[in-house]
């Protein structure tokens, strides 16, 4: 065990460059911990504890911490689908409506044309920048604006059927917006088609996924949230379970992060240009002639990354704080991770 400037370290020692670009994250987010996992796929991965599991309590994170995953939930829902899909001999072209009936009475005609495909790849036409996130806003203004008391909720169908009744920003499958409510459906979808709970789906279908949990009651690190961000259905993994709801080790995602994926989930949507894009459940990277599949996930507390390099190794990151800037600390920490090179 090493430490530095107060953070706590099991790992190789302050010379190693991996142990650097943590410790050096970690001081400049602010975030209390983490643990990683990395190797080559099918092996096990080697684990390195950062910080503090608990830093009001003093206690140091441990390799087999659980945390919070947030959007790291996004790759696994994904995987379950295109798993559903391939039993099924359905289509990732499938309407939507056509596996939720009920979607049949949305308001906006245009919910009749959304695909799989359009939710896995965020175009199914629901921008939040554009209108509120569902999932992130107190309860007065979710009672407000859907009518849906977040007290009663096990899952997150009421408020997909409530956000039904809205118009659409978009047509679908004409651009990338990010919405969590696109995977809600999905999760939705997997329950329907599966015959049973979202979780238990997941499971049956994905054996690789059998450490993780939506049961909160799992956890072992303290996610800090400060008051103002206290509330939100975000919190309650039930709730935005196919989106945001894993609960998960470091060991356990990079077994899940170990599966082949499939083709498709590299396909670059009509409407993308440039190098990164939004592939099925992945972002995807194209850098020079490799490919990598990435994606990070950020709530109040949370913070999660991975890595996967086709045909090399994975990288996988969980955190129990959020930085201030989500999406730069997550460029950051990837574009380090890629800069220490292929082994």
């Amino acid at each position: 065990m090493a430490a530095y400037a107060g953070v706590v370290a099991w790992s190789r020692g302050s010379s190693d460059p991996l142990d650097r670009l943590i410790e050096s994250f970690l001081q400049e987010s602010g975030i209390p911990g983490a643990v990683i996992a990395f190797g080559l796929p099918g092996t096990e991965p080697e684990l390195r504890a950062y910080g503090m599991a608990d830093p009001i309590s003093g206690v140091p994170m441990r390799p087999d911490d659980r945390f919070k995953i947030a959007s790291l939930s996004k790759p696994i829902t994904s995987e379950a689908i295109l798993e559903l899909i391939a039993r099924r001999g359905l289509s990732v072209d499938t309407p939507v409506a056509d596996l939720l009936p009920w979607a049949r009475q949305a308001r906006d005609s245009r919910v009749a044309a959304i695909t799989l495909r359009d939710l896995l790849e965020h175009s199914g036409g629901w921008d939040p920048a554009e209108t509120f996130a569902p999932f992130f806003v107190p309860r007065r203004d979710l009672v407000a604006r859907l009518g849906v008391d977040p007290d009663h909720l096990s899952d997150c169908a009421p408020i997909a059927q409530a956000m039904l009744q809205l118009p659409l920003q978009y047509d679908p499958g004409q651009r990338y917006a990010y919405s969590n409510l696109d995977y809600c459906l999905l999760g939705l979808v997997v329950s329907r088609l599966y015959g049973g709970s979202y979780e238990d789906a997941v499971h049956a279908l994905l054996p690789e996924t059998a450490g993780m949990s939506l049961d909160p009651s799992t956890l072992t690190v303290r996610h800090t949230v400060r008051p103002e961000e206290e509330g939100f259905l975000a919190e309650r993994p039930e709730i935005v379970a196919a989106a945001a709801g894993w609960i998960s080790g470091a060991r356990d995602y990079f077994r899940f992060a170990s599966r082949a994926v499939a083709p498709l989930s590299y396909e670059r949507p009509p409407y993308a240009s440039g190098p990164e894009f939004y592939g099925l459940g992945w972002m995807v990277w194209e850098l020079g002639d490799e490919t990598v599949l990435t994606h990070f996930g950020a709530m109040p507390g949370v913070f999660s990354v991975v890595v996967k390099r086709p045909g090399g190794p994975i990288f996988v990151a969980l955190f129990n704080g959020r930085p201030p800037n989500a999406e730069g600390a997550y460029r950051t920490l990837v574009e380090g991770v890629l800069t220490l090179g292929p082994g």
